[in-house]
């Protein structure tokens, strides 16, 4: 709701939008072993939720609410980091081979892409994410959507 707010107010008081720069992030360091984190998964299912609402899926939803009022030329720049390497992903394993050749397909869509974060986080729910083939660090998974998405709309 907010953000269907805001975006009334900038078509009202602008009539449109030459720059959407998207940078809010929130980064949970990863536990020190996927053992640590099984232990307490609740929280660290917690932890990653928020990482992956905020970073991806926030990112996504206010992206397109504001695609409508973008002027012509306008730019959205959507920041990144370094951690969103797709070397992240241990290439020896072959889930994770393939996460790597899904993230990267020249054909994704969004609705496979979003497809992809949610299995990973229902791996996240189960305590398999790691033999699933993700890392372990929940902001370079957010990222390297991020990244992904970055390539589909810049494909629009």
């Amino acid at each position: 709701r907010s953000i269907t707010k805001f975006v009334d107010v900038i078509k009202k008081k602008h009539n449109r939008l030459d720059i959407l720069v998207n940078n809010a992030a929130v980064y949970h360091k990863p536990p020190s072993s996927v053992h640590q984190a099984s232990a307490s998964l609740p929280l660290y299912y917690k932890e990653v939720e928020e990482i992956i609402k905020t970073n991806y899926l926030g990112l996504k939803t206010v992206t397109e609410a504001f695609i409508p009022c973008m002027a012509p030329n306008s730019r959205i720049i959507n920041m990144s980091s370094h951690l969103a390497q797709l070397n992240m992903f241990n290439q020896a394993d072959p889930n994770s081979a393939q996460l790597v050749s899904s993230f990267s397909d020249p054909n994704l869509t969004s609705a496979m892409l979003d497809s992809l974060v949610k299995s990973y986080m229902a791996s996240i729910k189960a305590g398999t994410w790691s033999t699933a083939g993700w890392p372990d660090c929940a902001y370079s998974v957010s990222k390297v959507a991020v990244n992904s998405l970055t390539r589909l709309l810049q494909a629009k």
